[in-house]
């Protein structure tokens, strides 16, 4: 019951009367049929201000051409330290690209401070999270994702 490769599927999601637009995306192409390269876009502190919109704008035409087939956002998603609205309009800015093709993230400083803050006092010595080995695969393509967190783990505010 899986995706039949290179193929387009629209998809939307939502439940209770209340459901998202209509997407598209297109499933990797057979490796034994047709094998090529993938190409991932890499990036990471994007953030989710003003500061973005030329990043934003520049993935959107990467995707709309089929230049890139996967997005890799390493650390610092947004800088919203935290807060939802901030999240949401985060999420807004990368939803053209992240309904389309996968986009996979690693937490940094930012989330990993942020996700301490809001679920329990720092430890007194920091160590890596859990959650800090971040393995994806494909048929085609396995990425690992390591988020390393030296630094002093403090209230940003204070």
């Amino acid at each position: 019951v899986g995706l039949a490769p290179d193929t387009k599927y629209d998809y939307f999601v939502g439940g209770n009367g209340t459901f998202s637009d209509t997407f598209t995306f297109k499933t990797f192409p057979s490796t034994a049929e047709s094998p090529r390269a993938l190409t991932f876009a890499v990036l990471g502190d994007m953030g989710y201000g003003s500061l973005s919109d030329d990043t934003i704008r520049e993935l959107t035409a990467l995707v709309d051409d089929g230049t890139i087939d996967a997005v890799v956002h390493s650390g610092d998603v947004s800088y919203a330290d935290g807060y939802m609205f901030h999240w949401d309009v985060f999420l807004n800015k990368v939803q053209s690209i992240a309904a389309r093709v996968p986009y996979m993230v690693t937490p940094g400083n930012h989330e990993v401070i942020a996700l301490r803050l809001l679920a329990a006092p720092p430890s007194p010595t920091p160590s890596l999270p859990r959650d800090a080995l971040c393995v994806r695969g494909w048929t085609v393509a396995a990425v690992v994702q390591l988020q390393c967190l030296q630094a002093p783990l403090h209230d940003p505010r204070e």
